[in-house]
């Protein structure tokens, strides 16, 4: 009797609303290239999405959660864990983005 061994090759597709990764602007940066929030979302502060990830995971819909910590972004991977999909070392490249910027803000769109 002869036994095969065979290897499944499969494309992810990762779908739902982009993950926006957005940091505080460095007094050196040019203005051209920051987003420029209203009050009601981040206050008077503005925010750049330069050298900071973008699809780390992906949920269905547009939530207006606003994640601002490792911790809280944890949590709503939680809670949403069955909607999410996620792409390649996102959680290590996740604890960089917070490490980096303790004070910055993923939303979604």
């Amino acid at each position: 009797m002869r036994y095969f061994t065979y290897t499944l090759l499969a494309t992810v597709i990762i779908m739902g609303c982009h993950t926006w990764f957005f940091r505080p602007i460095k007094e050196n940066e040019i203005a051209e290239d920051t987003c420029d929030y209203s009050d009601e979302m981040f206050g008077e502060d503005r925010y750049t999405d330069i050298d900071t990830p973008h699809d780390l995971f992906r949920i269905g819909g547009y939530p207006d959660d606003k994640l601002l910590s490792l911790q809280q972004t944890m949590e709503f991977i939680e809670r949403n864990k069955e909607r999410i999909s996620f792409s390649e070392n996102w959680e290590e490249r996740l604890k960089e983005f917070w490490s980096k910027n303790p004070d910055g803000v993923i939303e979604f769109g």
